[in-house]
């Protein structure tokens, strides 16, 4: 059975989305099952994330109670009679009974078919259904099996041999092959979109979504020809703060639209695809667009779920973005010197020095107060406890961007938000900045973050660098919420 994972919950069997959540180890006994599953009825991805939105909301309840009950936040048996409640309430929307889970399930309307995850036997219970009239005939049919398995490069090479065909393009009475410049111009815009996808992808993958935030990021991209860029990987790209006059001009991204639109357009008319994914796609291009900040709640459910990880650099990197407010780099390269004590407020601080590495800035040297929650984490212990002269050796930061990335979207939190801003390893630094300047002097917040100080016109030279415990409410303003406690 061909699956395909969308979302850490969402999968597309067939040509239909599922919800499917693997119950965790210590819970099973008391569900009785290993994970649950049920059909979402649509083949639309968008449709699938709205109808599965209800199921992750009380799963992610189900993980932020287990946890308080982990930490020793709840007693056992308001631990167990919440895990009840939410677990009637999650099958009742399932439609599954309580102790009952199915896999490899197709539904379809009040019929079901499991024959434990053999598709190619639900699908001939689905046809002899329709034969006997139980089902209308237009119900779920089997994806096209080209489709299925047709990788975007092979779309490419087909799309590209197409519009080349002088013969086929007359005998048609279509337009004249393409030039060697639109062809040239064409393979530019597809390398494009293959770098901002992350790689090759079956073209059945590629939703309207991914297809436009795809396009969205080829419009955040610098310019070609500038060596400060050159051999920098889209990921890492992402995370810098290019400046407007170093981006490609909105029409680079049309064009890359225009060849997305085109190729897409063949897949329709070969029968490759139903319908095409950029079809009169609009798109918001302006220099406007930045970073946007996560909520706390997609903070949090960050921090709890990498602080599992096993590396510690995975496990450290983004609480320490989160509740600092300092860049990639300038975590990567910290060093256990780096970690001091100041005695006139009694409060550690991280120094975030350019003799560590290269800081962006001369404001960029600084001390950051260490937030109480990095040390009830013991993160003061985690860096007694490092060998090496870096708390993190000689990790790469690409590394770490490619890593997130991936993350991120695993855990379901798309990478635009509603105003096609982007979502990175660094919104962990604007998260940090806007829930700070709430109640904070911006003067305060940009000596801890590294800024320059602004909007003090001639009294700027006259106001110097303020104590540690002066700025301590900068990062101590900065507080998210438990999972348990958004509910």
């Amino acid at each position: 059975m061909l699956q395909k994972t969308v979302h850490k919950y969402i999968q597309l069997r067939g040509n239909v989305y599922h919800f499917r959540w693997r119950i965790p180890a210590d819970l099973r006994q008391a569900f009785g099952v290993m994970e649950l599953t049920c059909s979402l009825h649509t083949r639309d991805c968008l449709l699938a994330r709205v109808r599965a939105g209800r199921l992750i909301t009380i799963v992610v309840r189900i993980r932020g109670v287990r946890q308080a009950y982990l930490l020793r936040e709840v007693e056992a048996d308001e631990y167990v009679s919440e895990l009840k409640q939410l677990w009637k309430n999650v099958c009742f929307m399932a439609r599954k009974k309580e102790k009952l889970i199915r896999t490899g399930l197709i539904t379809c309307g009040d019929l079901e078919f499991d024959y434990g995850g053999d598709f190619e036997k639900e699908l001939e219970a689905v046809a002899k259904a329709k034969e006997m009239g139980l089902l209308p005939i237009t119900v779920e049919s089997k994806p096209s099996p080209v489709a299925s398995k047709m990788m975007f490069s092979e779309l490419f090479d087909g799309f590209l041999a197409d519009k080349t065909d002088e013969a086929k393009r007359l005998l048609e009475g279509k337009k004249k092959p393409l030039s060697e410049k639109e062809q040239g111009n064409h393979r530019r815009n597809f390398k494009t979109l293959i770098d901002c996808m992350g790689g090759d992808v079956p073209i059945s993958t590629i939703t309207r979504e991914v297809l436009k935030d795809t396009i969205l990021t080829s419009s955040l991209l610098p310019k070609r020809n500038l060596k400060e860029y050159k051999g920098v990987s889209v990921a890492d790209l992402l995370e810098l703060e290019i400046p407007d006059e170093h981006r490609v001009a909105p029409k680079t991204a049309l064009e890359v639209r225009k060849t997305a639109q085109g190729m897409f357009a063949y897949a329709v008319e070969e029968g490759l695809l139903d319908s095409s994914p950029a079809r009169d796609m609009k798109l918001k291009l302006d220099s406007t667009r930045t970073f946007a900040p996560y909520t706390s709640g997609e903070v949090r459910l960050i921090l709890d779920s990498s602080f599992k990880e096993n590396k510690l650099w995975k496990k450290w990197l983004p609480t320490l973005a989160a509740y600092t407010g300092a860049r990639r780099g300038e975590l990567v390269q910290l060093r256990k010197q780096d970690i001091k004590f100041n005695s006139d407020s009694s409060r550690d601080y991280i120094l975030i020095t350019d003799k560590a590495g290269s800081v962006k800035t001369d404001n960029g040297v600084r001390q950051v107060p260490l937030h109480p929650v990095l040390k009830e984490m013991g993160f003061l212990g985690f860096v007694e406890s490092v060998k090496t002269t870096r708390l993190f050796d000689e990790l790469d930061p690409q590394a770490v961007t490619k890593w997130f990335s991936t993350y991120r979207e695993g855990l379901g939190i798309e990478r635009f938000d509603d105003f096609e801003n982007r979502k990175v390893f660094h919104s962990f630094r604007h998260t940090f900045i806007t829930q700070s300047l709430n109640v904070n002097p911006i003067h305060h917040v940009q000596q801890v973050v590294g800024h320059e100080k602004t909007f003090m016109g001639t009294t700027s030279r006259y106001n110097h660098r303020q104590s540690l415990g002066a700025v301590l409410g900068v990062v101590d303003a900065v507080v998210y919420e438990k999972a348990s406690e958004a509910q």
